[in-house]
């Protein structure tokens, strides 16, 4: 599992370029504007939980403590 982080703001994956394409292909996770602090700590809080990796990616993409805008 791969979380993509930038330091950006609104970081997204854009799929219109082929770097973008590349990762979206691969199943990165988009970070959005989460810091690289609480996207380690929200992805081994949502691993601890043995869930799928569809429902990780789901929630990953979800503010669940104001880790996102």
């Amino acid at each position: 599992m791969i979380v993509n982080i930038s330091q950006v703001y609104q970081s997204v994956i854009l799929n219109l370029y082929a770097t973008g394409d590349m990762a979206y292909k691969l199943g990165l996770i988009p970070g959005s504007d989460m810091t690289c602090e609480a996207a380690v700590a929200k992805l081994c809080f949502l691993a601890s939980l043995d869930l799928s990796y569809e429902e990780i990616k789901r929630q990953m993409a979800a503010n669940l403590r104001g880790e996102l805008t």
